[in-house]
């Protein structure tokens, strides 16, 4: 089962603001509910709700899906990951110890960031990300 989507770091899910959104709460008795809230939170996944449906809910009839759609929460923002792995098919997976040794050996061959993402199938992102991770790149570490 996926984790819920939680709001910042209070520890709310998204989902209980929308609850008390769908029962007509007021933005204050809705801060009142969750005093780690605060009212950007409450518009900001008001906006979430938002995107999602404009962009991933359709009519019943004009539903036909020959594959599953995977979609993520991500910065507070909604993530078509099936869509994304369409161009780079490992997008978004967990590394491998043997796929993180590739990436290693192929940055110290000189290789750029857009050649390994593309042997690796991965984002140049997440490449460029695992470097810096690992101390490989210019930049801060993360983690």
């Amino acid at each position: 089962m996926q984790e819920p989507i939680t709001i910042r770091d209070t520890g709310i899910k998204v989902t209980d603001v929308l609850r008390c959104i769908s029962l007509g709460l007021s933005y204050q008795q809705i801060l009142d509910t969750h005093p780690k809230l605060i009212l950007g939170d409450i518009m900001s996944t008001a906006r979430l709700a938002q995107d999602f449906i404009e962009q991933y809910v359709t009519s019943e009839g004009a539903i036909s899906l020959d594959h599953v759609i995977e979609i993520r929460a991500n910065s507070g923002r909604i993530i078509n990951v099936s869509k994304i792995r369409e161009e780079y098919p490992r997008a978004y997976e967990p590394w491998k110890p043997n796929e993180e040794a590739e990436l290693v050996e192929m940055h110290k061959k000189g290789m750029s960031v857009l050649k390994i993402a593309e042997a690796l199938k991965r984002q140049p992102g997440a490449v460029s990300s695992r470097l810096r991770t690992r101390g490989l790149l210019g930049g801060k570490p993360e983690g």
